[in-house]
């Protein structure tokens, strides 16, 4: 299996996702080499305020973010000191002074108030420590007022630190500072290291004064067009520019005072050597155009023999929110021609395949539908759109990753990718509020501890008549499914059928199972193989009649069915299929994604958990059973299965041995 060198643009978090995957699959298998063209334009906030209190500095913000998406905290205790590092940001002059103290003199308070700092390697902490305080130097120097010194990140400061440190050499900086967290020869700035600042006008004439407020767009112009220039633009020149006559007098000026960036010499090799080059979703006039802009860019790629694609952002930032598919790309190709507008076949030399995103609009709680990217591209073969969102706005990147590897005729690292990457926990519900909020609560905050998985919530309702809706449309990070009259197999079919992940759980909103029981049975898929595992009740009960009698109080009848007609059930399962399942009623269990879909199950009602026992028994998948903790209701709590309930599972195991397959 050959190495494949993948090249992203992007900015600070538009790829954040993808990234993320990309780089948990070079841990496992080595075979990834991940490259990051990102630009230094930014100039809002903390950025802003380096850029201001450092002249001849580009903005460090993006580069940081990066570097803290590469940083495996799960992995490595160092390096989740490292993503708190340079994550921190300081409010206001005094909780700096806090740190420049605690790094100079270590006082015990202060020891305890930055502990992850004092938990980093000695020789980093030293370099961290001497780069912090070549900064302070200098701002006292340059006797920088204390109200300036606020809602600062601590990796932009170390960053400036570097960059005094290295004579002023911004690119020189970016590799050091890669270098102290291990993150070497990832990430490179698109320019030679010049100091530019970007600009913008809107359609409508309007001066955008800076990089924050193409990105704010608070009024919501259309953007015309930006520009790089070699100073901010000041009060006098944006009074000029407004006191012109005429649009197209304004656009005059302003191309006067465009400037080209100039390479970066190390992504000549780069680009030659790469596989597949990436053009990221993200906020696109300033992070990602303002890179195509650079001088010499174009060309390089053009001689590419790297497959290339472009992502399309899901959503609408501000700066696009009057944009669509097609003005984008056109766009696209107009700054990277240098701005200038060329036909159809200048843009296949720089995007081999259109990734557009189809939002799932049975989703109710998708809301803002006019957020979303309006899609009028012609469709051709070169036009790939399918659903990658895992939440609203939120990217599913094992989908996109999958698509590439298919697409570049990598058949060893699709398969690769197959190792689970990601979890689809689907929960059918059927009025349940009661319960619902608390499941939906822990549910959010799950974890698998081990590995380091994209998670996709999902919540089929079965034509609730209480709160259930309300209650679950309030969890923004969940997919929400509202049926009409649907059984619990219908409910779960559904939940499969819109699922994304490479595992499969079911878990229950009736708050009967614990929610850390789920680690055990996503481990044995995870870790093991397994390709369906029960969550068992029965295992390690103690006292089975004890929790019948909670459901069926002092009904004796009900209480005997229920005990014996499960015992029954099990019976039923080793003589015709001679597998012996101690609870195959369990509502947790968890599969491999592939595989549950082929299973093809049709039965509606509770009997579907038996239609699934018997096609995992007729496709000879061996069903392993953990052990799980249960609490169990009564009736008047909200259980709902009834002894038709147990003849119609009965039903089944005979039907799926004797008639259907």
């Amino acid at each position: 299996m050959k190495k494949i060198n993948i090249t992203i643009f992007t900015g600070g978090s538009g790829c954040t996702e993808l990234i993320g995957a990309l780089n948990n699959l070079n841990l496992k298998t080595g075979k990834v080499k991940l490259n990051l063209i990102i630009n230094g334009y930014d100039d809002g906030k903390s950025t802003g305020l380096i850029r201001d209190i450092i002249p001849g500095i580009l903005g460090p913000s993006d580069f940081r973010k990066n570097c803290q998406n590469l940083l495996q905290v799960d992995q490595d205790i160092e390096h989740e000191n490292f993503k708190y590092f340079l994550n921190l940001r300081l409010k206001d002059f005094y909780e700096y002074k806090d740190l420049v103290n605690y790094f100079k003199y270590r006082s015990k308070k202060l020891v305890i108030k930055f502990k992850e700092i004092e938990n980093l390697n000695w020789n980093k902490y030293l370099k961290c420590a001497n780069t912090f305080l070549i900064f302070d130097k200098y701002i006292k120097k340059k006797s920088v007022k204390q109200k300036k010194i606020r809602d600062i990140a601590v990796g932009n400061i170390l960053f400036a630190g570097l960059y005094l440190q290295n004579g002023n050499d911004f690119n020189l900086a970016l590799e050091k500072y890669l270098k102290l967290f291990e993150l070497d020869n990832i990430i490179y700035n698109v320019n030679n290291g010049e100091n530019l600042f970007l600009s913008g006008i809107s359609e409508c004439g309007n001066i955008i004064r800076d990089e924050a407020s193409i990105v704010n767009n608070d009024k919501k112009y259309k953007i015309f067009d930006i520009y790089l220039t070699k100073k901010k633009l000041d009060s006098f020149q944006i009074k000029k520019i407004n006191g012109l006559r005429n649009f197209q007098n304004k656009v005059d000026y302003l191309n006067k005072l465009h400037v080209k960036a100039k390479l970066n010499k190390k992504l000549e090799k780069i680009i030659k050597n790469t596989n597949v080059i990436i053009y990221g979703p993200g906020t696109q006039y300033s992070s990602l155009y303002p890179s195509y802009l650079t001088s010499g860019l174009s060309k390089i790629i053009q001689r590419s023999k790297a497959l290339k694609i472009y992502i399309q952002n899901i959503v609408k930032d501000k700066d696009i929110v009057k944009e669509n598919t097609s003005s984008l790309i056109n766009k696209f190709n107009y700054y990277f021609n240098q701005k200038k507008y060329k036909n159809e076949k200048s843009k296949n030399k720089f995007i081999d395949y259109y990734f557009c995103h189809q939002s799932d609009q049975d989703d109710i709680n998708l809301k803002g539908r006019n957020k979303y990217l309006f899609d009028n591209l012609n469709k051709s073969k070169k036009y790939l759109k399918f659903d990658w969102e895992k939440a609203q706005g939120k990217h599913f990147p094992n989908l996109v990753l999958k698509k590439i590897f298919q697409l570049i005729n990598q058949s060893a690292f699709e398969k690769k990718f197959k190792q689970y990457t990601s979890l689809s926990i689907i929960m059918p519900c059927l009025n349940e509020s009661k319960t619902l909020k608390k499941v939906l609560d822990r549910i959010s905050k799950f974890e698998f501890n081990d590995a380091d998985l994209t998670y996709e919530y999902i919540v089929v309702d079965g034509g609730s008549t209480d709160s259930s809706i309300k209650i679950a449309k309030k969890f923004k990070n969940i997919k929400l499914y509202s049926l009409k009259n649907k059984q619990r197999g219908e409910s779960i079919k559904y939940a499969i059928k819109k699922s994304k992940g490479d595992i499969i759980a079911i878990f229950p909103t009736d708050n009967e199972y614990e929610i850390n029981d789920l680690q055990k049975l996503v481990r044995e898929v995870y870790y093991k193989n397994s390709k369906a595992v029960y969550g068992s009740r029965l295992i390690k009960c103690l006292n089975l009649s004890k929790q019948i009698k909670k459901v069926y109080k002092n009904n004796i009848l009900g209480h005997a069915i229920s005990k014996y007609g499960g015992m029954l059930i099990s019976f039923f399962t080793l003589f015709f299929y001679n597998r012996y399942v101690s609870d195959p009623l369990t509502t947790l269990k968890c599969f491999d994604g592939e595989m549950y879909k082929k299973l093809n199950l049709v039965s509606k009602g509770v009997d579907y958990d038996l239609e699934q026992f018997a096609k995992l028994s007729n496709n000879k998948i061996y069903i392993s059973e953990i052990p799980v903790n249960y609490n169990s209701r009564s009736f008047k709590e909200g259980k709902k299965i009834t002894i038709f309930d147990g003849f119609k599972c009965i039903w089944a195991l005979l039907k799926y041995k004797f008639i259907k397959n």
